[in-house]
């Protein structure tokens, strides 16, 4: 037996959660086009207000999540940019110790050395 579109829904705020916490983009380009779609099917007329009211939630914590990711990923580009220009960074070692990184960029603009 498939899910009624209402459960479905909910499931899938659940798994977007998820996909927003692993910043897993592709599965969340995946979900929105299913989100689009369950939304599009619910006739709200059949929805009892308790179960409307849990979508808004679920809908407005997944929000919260994807303004928090666009939030560090823009910090996270100025960042960047702000050490473009330097030729060594200040790390720390895994005993926090002060290390000197060197800042040298591939063909691709990407930091050499560095898996993000």
């Amino acid at each position: 037996m498939t899910d009624s579109p209402i459960t479905a829904l909910l499931n899938l705020f659940e798994d977007e959660k998820q996909a927003l916490i692993q910043a897993d983009w592709k599965r969340l380009d995946v979900l929105a086009a299913e989100k689009e779609r369950l939304l599009g099917s619910l006739e709200p007329k059949t929805c009892s207000g308790p179960v409307l009211h849990r979508v808004k939630l679920l809908s407005d914590r997944n929000r919260k999540l994807a303004e928090a990711a666009t939030r560090g990923i823009s910090h996270g580009r100025k960042r960047l940019a702000a050490l473009a220009g330097r030729k060594v960074a200040l790390v720390y070692s895994t005993d926090r110790k002060p290390e000197s990184l060197p800042m040298s960029l591939d063909t691709s603009g990407r930091l050499k050395g560095i898996k993000l």
